[in-house]
This record gives structure tokens, sequence and C-alpha cells, in this order.
């Protein structure tokens, strides 16, 4: 039923999508009412010297039934997470449900036969170290544990659901952060500044997992884009922005307009264009065929921030939102009022030291690389929307049948919004 609703949940088809999220929730409840998110469900088995060939083959048996069920739940976390971010929905599994005991290592769980998990189990064993006396929730309080524990568990299973498990709170101070949009201004700095406190915990949480996934060699792209991806929503209303682009209409575009335009004048905004630009960066490694279903998403989600931002960055942006003539300039000017030079930031780029001076001070001219290397700064929004499509299009280089179809449909309305860039 998992890859069922994998299938569905991305599939680009929207009666399929909608039919698979629908039926999400049934798994979920049925796993949480056979009490398999809990500890108490999973008992301590592990091979013997001395066993014999019927009692170790019984017990990597027992042992491979209640693995799946570990990494099914783990599954269905990461899959649950990804759906509610692509939907911008609540999601229905809470990191606080994640009792469940370490996933063992990747090597272990694909022995092919009981003498080889006996092997194996042994070779990685540490004395007085039992990792399945740790849970999933005890690891996303505590990262780095991880590290105790050497090869006895799979890292990059335990990283990426630790990045979900910060999603869920990036979501909670989204969500707050609406309900907070009008209290800035209504004696209640109380309140606002306790949610610009929650923003600096979380920044700093994500970044320090963040840098225990560069520290692990397992670690995976797919967890480093997704913390990424994580950082950029903590610094964008990702909900404003497809509501500007023409998600509901020209009438709700305008409301959210005075919003956009004074977060495109904010250090928030330039952070979030940091990570943005980042994705791009680490969906240039992606094995091919692997950025689709909620990963084409965030490309989609980071191109659309640095779209509106570019939309907003010069005059003729604002003036196309509100029906007047548009031509957005192809390249921002290279030298600013003063007549210095301007240095152009590359935000796919690694050089920390101009991200800084770009994201704290507003300095450079932001901009990505295209396929060439050539540098297009933010304000030729066409050639950014280019360059995504290009992006998503070349992870699937020999593909006979084409694109997948949600990978299609995002490059169809990345080419959209593009001609819109250009439009008279």
């Amino acid at each position: 039923m998992y890859l069922w609703l994998l299938i569905g949940a991305f599939s680009g088809l929207r009666r399929k999508t909608e039919i698979a999220s629908s039926f999400l929730q049934a798994p979920i409840t049925m796993l949480s009412w056979s009490n398999a998110f809990k500890r108490s469900r999973y008992k301590s088995i592990a091979p013997d010297l001395n066993d014999s060939d019927d009692e170790l083959e019984a017990k990597w048996r027992a042992w491979a039934e209640q693995e799946s069920l570990k990494r099914l739940i783990i599954a269905f976390f990461i899959f649950d997470s990804q759906v509610a971010i692509v939907n911008m929905k609540n999601a229905s599994i809470s990191p606080a449900q994640m009792q469940i005991p370490l996933p063992a290592s990747r090597d272990m769980w694909l022995a092919p036969n009981a003498h080889a998990w006996r092997n194996i189990y042994y070779s990685v064993k540490l004395p007085d170290i039992n990792p399945e006396s740790m849970t999933m929730l005890d690891f996303f309080g505590n990262n780095a544990v991880l590290q105790q524990l050497g090869n006895m568990v799979d890292h990059r299973l335990c990283m990426l659901a630790a990045c979900h498990g910060l999603g869920h709170e990036v979501w909670n101070f989204r969500q707050h952060a609406r309900l907070l949009v009008h209290w800035k201004n209504q004696g209640r700095r109380d309140r606002w500044l306790a949610h610009q406190t929650q923003q600096r915990d979380l920044n700093d949480d994500l970044t320090t997992l963040q840098t225990h996934c560069e520290m692990q060699s397992s670690s995976s792209q797919e967890a480093l884009f997704t913390l990424e991806l994580h950082l950029m929503t903590l610094h964008v209303d990702l909900e404003d922005v497809q509501t500007f682009s023409g998600k509901s209409g020209e009438e709700e575009a305008r409301k959210v307009l005075p919003r956009i335009r004074e977060w495109t004048d904010s250090a928030e905004a330039r952070t979030a264009l940091k990570h943005a630009g980042q994705i791009f960066l680490i969906a240039r490694l992606f094995e091919k065929t692997k950025l689709r279903d909620f990963y084409a998403v965030a490309v989609y989600h980071a191109a659309l921030t640095m779209w509106v931002y570019g939309m907003l960055s010069s005059n003729s942006g604002l003036q196309s939102r509100e029906d007047t003539s548009i031509n957005a300039a192809s390249q921002l000017p290279s030298r600013d009022p003063s007549g210095a030079s301007r240095q152009h930031i590359a935000l796919d780029g690694s050089d920390e030291k101009a991200l800084k001076a770009f994201t704290l001070l507003g300095q450079g001219v932001p901009g990505i690389r295209d396929l060439n290397g050539a540098f297009i700064p933010l304000l030729n929004c066409k050639a950014i929307m280019s360059i995504a499509t290009a992006l998503l299009h070349n992870n699937f280089p020999q593909s006979v049948h084409g694109l997948p179809a949600l990978v299609a449909n995002l490059a169809s309305l990345l080419n959209e919004l593009s001609r819109l860039s250009s439009r008279e």
C-alpha cells in the first residue's frame, strides 16, 4: 500500500493525487492502533555464536520482520512529511510519535541469509552499547549520539528522518507567522519577539543538523537538499509566493503584494535566496532520474522564490503585477549609485564570505549560474526560469518516454512564468 500511495501522491495527475492523499491517513491509523510507533512493540533480537542453524534462521526471520516494520514506519513518516510540504498541509505523523528503536545498519538489513546477518552483526557491534535502547525520538533531540553508535545503525536513514522531524517545526512556525502577521502593529511586541526567537532557534537547529550531515560521509544529498529547503522556508512564506505568482487569481495576488514587497527589501528575503541557490547547487549533484517527486517540487519552490524577488527588485517588476507594461531588464547594473563596482554573488556557489555579505549587508548582485557556468542575475527572471527548467530536464537525459508527469507539469509552469517575465 505504501508504494501505491507513493506513486499516486506524486503522479502529477490531479485525481490520482487526490485519491492517494485521501487514503494516506488509513495505514497510519492502523499502524498507530497496532502500537507500531511504540518502543514496547519491539523486542531485542541478537544472534549468538552458539546458535544452531535452525535457531539462527528463526532469529534472523523474526529480526527481519521487526526491522521491516521499523523501516516502514520511518518511510511513512518521511513520505507523510513530503506530502505535507508539497501540498502545504498539516502532516499526519508527529515527530513525538516516533518512539521506535533506531533502524539497524543497512548492511545488516540487506544480509542475504542468516549466517551473513550474524557475521555483519558481530563486525559492527560495539561493546556495552545497545542501539535498540534509543528511539528515533531520542535521536531527534540529540543528533550527536549517532556518532557513538558507529556502524550499528543506518546513519543515512536516521539523518533524513531527522531532517523531516525539524520540518514539522518549520511548518508550525510558518503557520504561527500567519497568525501574527498583524500583531506586530497591535501592541503585541512580546508575541512577535518570541516568534523571532523561535525562528533563530530553528535556524540554529537546522544549521547544527546540517553540520552533522556534512560530517557524515554516508549522508545523502537528499538530506542536505531537504535541510536547505527547510532553511529557505523558514525565511519565506511560500503560500504568499505562490499566491503572488497567480495561483489563486489576480485579485489575491494584489492582496499579498504589500507583504511580498516588504519581504523583498528585508534580510530575510536575502537569506531565503541564499538557500534557494543552494537547493539548485545540490540538485545538480543528484543522481540521474532522482530529481523527481518531492525534490522536483522543491526546485520549483526555490525557482519561484527567486522569480518573485527578481520581479519585485525593479520598478518594471512591480508594475507588471499591477497590469502595466513589463520589460524586466536582463542585467542588473554593474555599479552602485556611488560608481563602485558591484560584485556578482552566485547564490548557488560556495563563496561563504560573499554570501554572508549579501545576506547580512545586502552587498552585491545576486544571481545563479546557468548550465555553462555563466552568471545570470535574478532580475533576468526569464533566464532564471529557463535554468530551473533545464535543471529538471537534464536529470532525465535519456528518458525515452519523456519526463515523469509531475516533473513535466512543473517544467510547464516554469515555462509559463518565463513567458510572463518577458511579456511586453
